[in-house]
């Protein structure tokens, strides 16, 4: 599988107006060009964006029904024409899993994305060093995915979790910081990584994630 990221800058005042467009992104994309994993606005940093993750059989199918999309006439004559409205750039992060993909069954989560860019020619230490960690760090929060971007930042990962509150996320990190295992991870890791970030994420009605 390979997954797409995209999230879309929207002018301030118009986020109800791009989530309520996704409905009829949905309408017309459904599952017949890529499968949208989850759809998310954030709650910290950047707030006038709307996220999208898509994910397609390989990179050679994406490209297929990309073009096959580009044709549709729904999509060229009313989706496009109505987002484009509202939005004022499009970022796209083309994504290989590094972890399992492992969406959750339940409704009412709380998301983050945390972003680790590495020293260049590092990330793939950085992901051996988090895959060893990673059963420690499924103590304490659900593991959605994570991915190095094969696009626009080859020295990117991103981690996605989801937490049933935000009561239950400042609760997970607590925890961790009282783990020696996690610390260690931390400590060590950190060496190869020259910034991080993280964004809490609340799912859209529209979305296939909750």
């Amino acid at each position: 599988m390979i997954y797409e990221l995209r999230t879309h800058t929207i002018r301030p005042g118009c986020e109800q107006s791009v989530a309520d467009a996704t409905k009829l992104l949905i309408e017309i994309r459904g599952d017949s060009c890529g499968k949208l994993e989850g759809c998310w606005m954030p709650d910290t940093g950047h707030l006038n964006q709307i996220k999208l993750l898509w994910s397609y059989p390989d990179r050679n199918e994406r490209q297929r029904l990309r073009e096959e999309l580009s044709n549709n006439e729904r999509w060229t004559n009313e989706y496009l024409p109505l987002i484009t409205q509202f939005v004022s750039s499009f970022e796209i992060q083309v994504l290989e899993p590094v972890v399992p993909f492992n969406p959750p069954t339940n409704e009412g989560n709380v998301y983050t994305i945390r972003s680790f860019q590495t020293v260049p020619g590092q990330v793939w230490d950085w992901v051996t060093m988090f895959q060893e960690i990673l059963p420690v760090r499924e103590k304490y929060s659900k593991n959605v995915g994570g991915w190095v971007s094969d696009a626009s930042n080859p020295d990117e990962v991103f981690l996605m979790y989801a937490y049933p509150s935000i009561d239950e996320l400042i609760e997970c990190n607590r925890k961790m910081l009282a783990d020696p295992d996690w610390i260690n991870f931390v400590t060590e890791s950190s060496k190869l990584l020259q910034h991080r970030s993280l964004t809490v994420l609340s799912p859209t009605s529209s979305s296939p994630m909750k």
